[in-house]
């Protein structure tokens, strides 16, 4: 009897605390997502402020904008770390993106 009274029990407190965590997943949502729009909008800002520090001319809403030298872009990168901002780590070289298209000559030989 003890058994099944110890299963029970485990499984009453089981289904007790998936009712819980399943209740507070959505306030917990809520609230990495407020987080992470905060640390969007701190990206943003430090990003406008070296973008000003730099020199470098603000973006014109509907033209895409002008892709930055590597000097350019390593000041960039410096600056945003001395605010505490990661540089992205895609689209730069060999660093993640796009891998490089084949070309026809270098095909594998699969047509």
């Amino acid at each position: 009897m003890k058994n099944r009274r110890q299963t029970l029990a485990d499984l009453q407190l089981y289904i007790a605390t998936s009712i819980v965590l399943a209740l507070s997943a959505p306030a917990w949502a809520q609230q990495t997502d407020s987080a992470r729009s905060k640390s969007h909008e701190e990206h943003r800002a430090a990003f406008e402020a070296c973008r000003e520090e730099l020199g470098l001319p603000a973006p014109v809403q509907g033209e895409r904008p002008q892709a930055l030298d590597e000097e350019t872009r390593a000041q960039m990168d410096a600056c945003l770390k001395e605010k505490g901002f990661e540089p992205p780590k895609f689209g730069r070289g060999g660093h993640g993106g796009r891998p490089p298209r084949q070309d026809s000559s270098s095909s594998s030989g699969v047509q």
